[in-house]
């Protein structure tokens, strides 16, 4: 396992302050899609995370397996993905347009902290400043899954901290601007 942050994203689909139970899933998670320039230096922190878990995992064996993961789709066995996040009619979702993205969650009885830019304010919901389009410097744990539902690499969902508003993707979106 790997610990990373990266930062100055945008988040979507945001499920951070109470967990929500996805499609097949068998309980609650908290979770997010972050949304990844493809030119930022994001995406090396990202690939050189993945490949040091699949090396310490898989050892010599890391490139062949890495090599047989399914990266596209709702289901892709890594958790960063580079290419736009599309619905069900293969169209990129607001925000994902020429953009890479990363999925990660967490177990419902693992919250993750989210904070102000200062980091010792504690955000709630109520406080309107996270949201789907706002900027946020996510902290995440990349780790490798081998286990009965296959061979992939996963990001867990540690934090996320405020970093400045955008443009909102629908509800939630600050009405002040500020």
């Amino acid at each position: 396992m790997t610990n990373i942050l990266i930062k100055n994203v945008r988040i979507r689909f945001a499920e951070i302050f109470e967990p929500k139970l996805q499609r097949g899933a068998k309980e609650p998670k908290f979770g997010l899609k972050v949304i990844i320039e493809p030119d930022s230096e994001n995406v090396a922190i990202i690939e050189n995370a993945m490949a040091a878990v699949a090396k310490e995992k898989w050892g010599e064996k890391a490139k062949t397996i890495e090599a047989s993961f399914v990266r596209t789709g709702k289901k892709p066995d890594v958790c960063f993905v580079k290419e736009p996040y599309k619905n069900g009619d293969g169209e990129a979702y607001n925000g994902f347009e020429g953009m890479f993205y990363l999925s990660a969650s967490g177990k419902q009885n693992e919250p993750p902290r989210i904070c102000d830019l200062n980091p010792k304010i504690e955000l709630t919901k109520s406080d309107g400043k996270i949201y789907d389009g706002c900027y946020a410097n996510v902290s995440l744990e990349i780790w490798p899954q081998d286990n009965d539902f296959g061979k992939a690499i996963r990001a867990r969902l540690r934090g996320v901290q405020f970093v400045k508003h955008g443009d909102g993707f629908g509800a939630g979106t600050p009405s002040d601007g500020s």
